[in-house]
């Protein structure tokens, strides 16, 4: 199976899904959490019994480096690592899709914001009137590893995966601070049917993107324009 393929994901979200709902303890927290008629002290301890199931379910699904728990209202009410709750899911979108199901989305976070990968599924599902959701999230970091993406693709050619707007999503070999609230030079070159351009650092590079089944992203691959046409 390869990673970044269709079936990758959903393998991914079909295993977060299935740990998450055979894991007695965590439906139960789950249920109780759902529920806005259980006591405070109940949904404490719920709280707590869900926040050691994501400890447990971590550990067995390594790929992830985040696991949250959101209740109906879109809070985040237990989370591993561990942090202090009751914070709001920033995306409800993404909340939305996996109501019914299971979802993929790609966020941006923080300041300067850096992009991670969300994998999402209910707890209960279909459940679209109080859905509790399971959010396994891959970190802008550890993207690249978990792809299986090298920092040079293939000699000097570097490769970089972007979103619909050429936002970057991953840059394998980084020159410098990355500016991932702008879209790479590559996108609007490529775009406009102009494969020789200047890449973010000024260097004249060929570029040629293809879109990455099953996602709303593309991969970007360049290469120097000295290296490929060497002394022509």
């Amino acid at each position: 199976m390869t990673r970044g393929s269709p079936s990758w994901r959903e393998w991914l979200l079909s295993g977060l899904a299935s740990a998450a709902r055979n894991d007695r303890l965590l439906v139960a927290s789950a249920a109780a959490l759902r529920d806005t008629t259980t006591r405070p002290v109940t949904q404490s301890g719920a709280t707590s019994l869900a926040v050691e199931e994501l400890e447990r379910l971590r550990r067995q699904l390594q790929v992830f480096t985040a696991l949250e728990l959101v209740n109906p209202s879109g809070v985040i009410v237990a989370a591993s690592p561990r942090f202090a709750s009751g914070m709001r899911w920033r995306e409800r979108a993404v909340l939305a899709r996996a109501a019914a199901g299971r979802a993929f989305a790609v966020e941006r976070i923080g300041a300067p914001p850096v992009p991670r990968l969300v994998f999402a599924a209910a707890m209960f599902a279909p459940d679209t009137t109080r859905p509790v959701i399971v959010v396994g999230s891959i970190e802008w970091a550890a993207i690249g590893p978990a792809l299986q993406i090298p920092p040079l693709i293939a000699g000097v050619v570097e490769g970089f995966i972007v979103d619909q707007a050429g936002l970057p999503v991953l840059v394998s070999y980084p020159h410098g601070v990355v500016d991932y609230s702008r879209p790479l030079p590559s996108h609007r070159a490529l775009a406009s049917g102009a494969p020789r351009y200047r890449s973010a650092d000024g260097a004249e590079v060929i570029g040629s993107a293809h879109d990455v089944p099953g996602y709303p992203l593309s991969f970007v691959a360049e290469i120097p324009v000295r290296a490929a046409l060497g002394g022509l």
